[in-house]
């Protein structure tokens, strides 16, 4: 196997699980938000998510895929005969274990293994990586074809999600030229207003742009290094 596939297996796979589990976590939180908002002024600040989660996406797709290939260039071919698909499929089997666990955590937190199993975590996770390194050790001779195969079968839905990318990119341009739009001052006549309510001319009024995004940045456990998506705006010039 190439470099060039690999990289593109690694990316289509980590990629299109990245996309499913936001999709899924971010519908399910629309069912919440949809008790007091629309669902068009829900949909901009999801597209925005979308964005981000994918750069987020792409940044660990291409780290993993330097790592892995790094392991494949270091790795002596003399003291152990090492290909490039079997090292491809071990991280394609972590990545869907990872996520495996994230959905798990975050949709079943109160359903634990070390209940039913005499183990703990650590021993779990060791189990686990010798599960996954006998299972490609024993079905080395198909790997190259195996992979192949998952490529095939999730091109289509690699290019679903792709589209939905540029259609939400196309939704937060918009939505930021009409953000800017209204929040541009008119020249109507002054009135006078209450002390309470006047904006600090000199240093401005901070109005989010994004009310439900910096919610969801801040109730998500994935979003929470990622600070809020808030515009300062001057107003009362």
């Amino acid at each position: 196997m190439k470099a060039k596939k690999s990289f593109t297996i690694i990316l289509r796979t980590v990629f299109l699980l990245f996309s499913l589990y936001f999709l899924l976590d971010g519908f399910n939180r629309w069912d919440g938000y949809s008790f007091y908002m629309r669902f068009t002024d829900f949909l901009p600040e999801l597209s925005l998510a979308f964005i981000l989660w994918t750069v987020i996406a792409i940044i660990l797709a291409m780290s993993l895929w330097v790592v892995m290939y790094g392991l494949f260039i270091i790795i002596p071919k003399s003291l152990m005969p090492v290909r490039l698909e079997y090292i491809t499929a071990f991280f394609v089997l972590g990545v869907c274990a990872v996520m495996l666990l994230l959905f798990k955590g975050q949709y079943l937190s109160d359903v634990r293994l070390t209940n039913y199993i005499n183990l703990g975590d650590g021993w779990l996770m060791i189990i686990g990586f010798l599960m996954m390194v006998g299972l490609i050790w024993f079905g080395r001779n198909h790997a190259a074809s195996l992979l192949h195969e998952l490529d095939g079968r999730i091109s289509p839905l690699v290019w679903v999600f792709v589209f939905l990318l540029a259609g939400s990119a196309v939704v937060t341009i918009f939505h930021n030229k009409d953000y800017e739009t209204k929040s541009v001052p008119g020249h109507s006549p002054h009135v006078a207003a209450s002390d309470k309510d006047r904006p600090n001319i000199i240093l401005g009024r901070r109005r989010d742009a994004y009310p439900v995004y910096s919610m969801y940045l801040q109730t998500n456990s994935s979003f929470a290094p990622i600070t809020n998506g808030t515009i300062a705006v001057r107003e009362g010039d």
